[in-house]
């Protein structure tokens, strides 16, 4: 044991009844008062009847004859005709791809025509100028009314 419960290698001899009588007693004695190491031994004894259980069981008569042949039919199957190829996958990928390429590089060259080619930005001064330049709206009728000159004239 190590401390005060048996390791699991003990547990699981125990368990398959593989421990000699002295260490099986001191094993059964100290589950029956360990609530936790009577509940692994229980659930490694049910693992092991189980495993046993199956171990035991046969498989149906000609079970393994009839997965050998239906394997050996799959693989016939598989070898002896070969993929299709589909031979307009090919060609139908690429002039797809040629379409996009078009559709993308004509709709680009039809966009600029529309607006026309990109214009230089006009500096602030020269759109001033141009302000300027035009014609100049009417004087508003207002009175007119001479201001003297300094010189008196």
């Amino acid at each position: 044991m190590n401390g005060l419960h048996p390791d699991d290698d003990r547990l699981i001899a125990y368990a398959r009844g593989e421990l000699a009588a002295a260490e099986r007693d001191e094993v059964a004695s100290h589950a029956a008062g360990c609530r936790a190491c009577a509940q692994l031994v229980a659930a490694l004894a049910g693992a092991v009847a189980g495993h046993r259980a199956s171990l035991e069981a046969e498989a149906p008569a000609g079970i393994l004859a009839d997965l050998l042949a239906a394997q050996a039919a799959d693989l016939a199957g598989t070898l002896s005709r070969p993929r299709a190829r589909v031979w307009w996958r090919t060609p139908l990928a690429t002039a797809a791809a040629l379409a996009v390429f078009a559709a993308v590089f004509l709709s680009g060259f039809w966009a600029g025509r529309i607006t026309g080619p990109p214009q230089a930005p006009v500096a602030p001064a020269a759109q001033e100028a141009a302000v300027l330049r035009g014609p100049l709206p009417p004087p508003p009728d207002l009175p007119f009314h001479t201001v003297p000159s300094p010189d008196g004239t």
